[in-house]
C-alpha cells in the first residue's frame, strides 16, 4: 500500500513538472503560519503558549482514560496479611566492630576539619568525635 502511495506521488510530480504547476503548495499559499514582524511572532508564541496551559491545565477523567485504553485497571489485587512477613528493617550499625566505629569517626573528624565548607568564625562551633 506504501509503494501504490509513493508511485501515485511521484506519477503527479511528473505530471505537475511537465505541465509546470506544483502539486505541493507554495509557500504563500500554503496552511503554515508566517509572522511579517516581530509583534506578529510575540502575539502568536503567546497565542500557542495560552493554547498549551489551557490544555495542561484540563486533566482527563479516569473514566476518559479508561475509554481511550491509556489506563488500565487489574481485577485481581494480591494482598498478603502483615503477620505473614517479617517487616522490620535490617539494622547494619549493630554488626559494627568497635575498629569499624573508629574508622567511622576518624574519617568523619578528617571530613570536618579539611573538607567541610564552613564560615571561620562558626569553625569554633564544630563538633568532632572522639577518636
Amino acid at each position: 500500500f506504501q509503494n501504490l502511495r509513493d508511485h501515485t506521488l511521484a506519477d503527479q510530480n511528473c505530471e505537475a513538472y511537465l505541465t509546470g504547476c506544483s502539486v505541493f503548495p507554495s509557500h504563500e499559499t500554503s496552511s503554515l503560519p508566517t509572522a511579517k514582524n516581530e509583534t506578529d511572532r510575540r502575539l502568536e508564541r503567546s497565542e500557542i503558549k495560552r493554547r498549551l496551559t489551557r490544555k495542561l491545565s484540563q486533566r482527563p477523567t479516569v473514566a476518559e482514560l479508561q475509554a481511550r485504553k491509556i489506563l488500565r485497571f487489574h481485577e485481581y489485587v494480591e494482598s498478603t496479611h502483615a503477620e505473614d512477613y517479617d517487616r522490620r528493617a535490617d539494622k547494619p550499625w549493630t554488626k559494627l566492630t568497635p575498629a569499624d566505629k573508629a574508622a567511622i569517626r576518624k574519617e568523619l573528624n578528617e571530613f570536618k576539619s579539611t573538607e567541610m565548607a564552613v564560615h571561620e568564625d562558626s569553625r569554633i562551633y564544630t563538633r568532632y568525635h572522639r577518636p
